[in-house]
């Protein structure tokens, strides 16, 4: 099976709106103290770009380390304890992110297996754009293609289904 996070195209607007809230309130944040709550949602900040996002932590690694899931795109990375804040509870709502499995996708014996592997490694990182986000008097959004999107016309059909692959 092949496993990927996409959002609805639709809540691009409540996600905008998560991302400015948090980058007003997470640099104040009060960092995560003792054991985390698994079922908490905390803000993280992304190492790859400094901005804050929704997360759970989902494993201790040892007591200044913890792994984390960015609930409203679906990747995941560890954290130090510093990087992790309390966030009200206005913030404590499901991830706009949902996991999705393709099942029974089989490769024909006679098959190039390149060929195959690529598409599967398009579904995880063909559509995740980078975006980061600067909320005060304006906002600047600045996104950049991880991937270029040459030859996978498979991507078309999420974003025809009102999903965007992240």
């Amino acid at each position: 099976a092949v496993t990927f996070w996409a959002q609805n195209i639709n809540k691009s607007q409540e996600i905008l709106k998560i991302s400015c809230d948090l980058a007003e309130i997470c640099p104040e944040g009060i960092p995560v103290y003792g054991n985390p709550d698994f079922s908490k949602i905390y803000g993280g900040c992304f190492s790859d770009d400094g901005c804050w996002y929704r997360c759970k932590v989902t494993k201790v690694v040892n007591h200044e380390e913890y792994q984390v899931l960015y609930i409203d795109y679906g990747n995941s990375e560890v954290l130090r304890r510093p990087d992790i804040v309390e966030i009200s509870e206005n913030f404590q709502f499901p991830g706009v992110a949902k996991k999705y499995k393709l099942w029974g996708l089989q490769v024909p014996a006679n098959a190039d297996f390149n060929k195959y592997y690529q598409v599967s490694q398009m579904l995880h990182v063909i559509m995740f754009v980078h975006v980061n986000f600067k909320c005060k008097p304006w906002l600047i959004v600045v996104a950049r293609m991880w991937r270029k999107m040459r030859m996978y016309k498979i991507a078309k059909k999420p974003t025809a289904l009102g999903l965007l692959l992240v």
